[in-house]
């Protein structure tokens, strides 16, 4: 009896390569499918151009879409110009922003309000400062050119200040009390 060889060595001997005709045959059915697909692709194109081109209701949806499209990038281009408004005047007052703990842009109108909020605290502290640190600025200026110590000149400076604003008021109602009057 014959002894059965394995099919590899028979295959060798023929010069048949089961695999590489498997991979042709793979290949060839992976074509069909492309070109089918490739031809529907076509036919479908054409088809979508014929449609647009004669159906109005199509092209009205069409032109509705592109202005909604149009609208929308208007629209983005406004928000831009606001944003950078926005900043630009967030950044021309920002100390006023920070002074109320703002330390990003916000709305114009916030930041136009906390600008005359910082206007006002303004106009408080230039009250408290006329008869406070003013007059002791004031008075150390001047002494400085007498006595080259700044902490000297600082110190004769708050006690001219407190003869001033203190002592001036004190000795006036003591002398009134006391009788004296100023005729």
């Amino acid at each position: 009896m014959d002894e059965i060889k394995p099919i590899d060595d028979i295959t060798s001997e023929l010069n048949i390569n089961f695999y590489d005709e498997k991979k042709e045959i793979e290949k060839k059915e992976e074509e069909s499918p492309n070109k089918t697909k490739e031809i529907i692709n076509k036919v479908h194109e054409q088809a979508t151009i014929d449609i647009v081109k004669n159906d109005k209701e199509v092209q009205q949806q069409i032109l509705d879409k592109a202005k909604r499209s149009i609208d929308t990038e208007l629209d983005t281009l406004d928000q831009v110009e606001k944003e950078r408004n926005q900043k630009a005047t967030y950044n021309a007052n920002k100390e006023a922003c920070e002074i109320f703990g703002i330390d990003k842009d916000v709305a114009t109108w916030k930041v136009k309000l906390m600008r005359f909020g910082d206007n006002v605290w303004f106009i408080v502290y230039y009250i408290v400062a006329f008869v406070t640190i003013a007059p002791i600025n004031r008075f150390a200026k001047g002494i400085k050119a007498f006595i080259k110590h700044s902490w000297l000149v600082i110190i004769v400076a708050i006690l001219m200040w407190a003869l001033i604003f203190v002592g001036i008021p004190i000795i006036t109602a003591w002398l009134i009390k006391n009788g004296y009057t100023l005729e």
